[in-house]
């Protein structure tokens, strides 16, 4: 960290704020049908299941389309660490993932996430950093559970 003022989010928490087993919610997000493009764009993922209307309805297993799997995994990212806020500043990095999709989100669908912490220890090595395991449990709008994983994190510690 340098010695210029930063400038942190409200939110925003050091490692040492954060205790084993606490639990918190993140806010919804909306699967858009722009969002499903977007990411078929830059994925180059043109799979009839989620840009065939056609195909999605009379052959897929889902009866309509469906976004990717990993857009879906991107979507949580972008709520566990930009809607909430509580990294601005502070996450170092993103080191791992665990993530099973058990049910199809759809377009239209809002999925939010439920989290615990369920690892939490300071860095041997480099006490200006510390890790964390989430636990994730994703859920659409009937309270479904549409994903749960694990996501490994380091955070900084607050200097001391």
């Amino acid at each position: 960290m340098t010695d210029v003022a930063r400038t942190y989010h409200p939110a925003t928490r050091f490692h040492q704020d954060y205790q084993l087993g606490e639990k918190f919610w993140t806010p919804g997000r909306t699967v858009t049908e722009a969002d499903v493009v977007i990411y078929a764009m830059v994925s180059g993922d043109w799979s009839p299941p989620h840009t065939d209307a056609d195909f999605a309805e009379n052959v897929s297993p889902w009866g309509r389309r469906i976004a990717h799997g990993m857009l879906t995994t991107t979507v949580v990212a972008g709520l566990l660490s930009g809607r909430l806020g509580y990294m601005d500043g502070t996450g170092i990095a993103f080191a791992g993932l665990h993530f099973d999709l058990t049910l199809p989100v759809y377009i239209g669908d809002t999925i939010h996430c439920e989290v615990e912490i369920t690892k939490h220890k300071p860095s041997s090595s480099k006490p200006e950093r510390g890790f964390m395991e989430w636990s994730i449990t994703v859920l659409n709008q009937h309270g479904e559970v549409v994903a749960r994983g694990t996501w490994e994190l380091v955070v900084a510690r607050r200097p001391e």
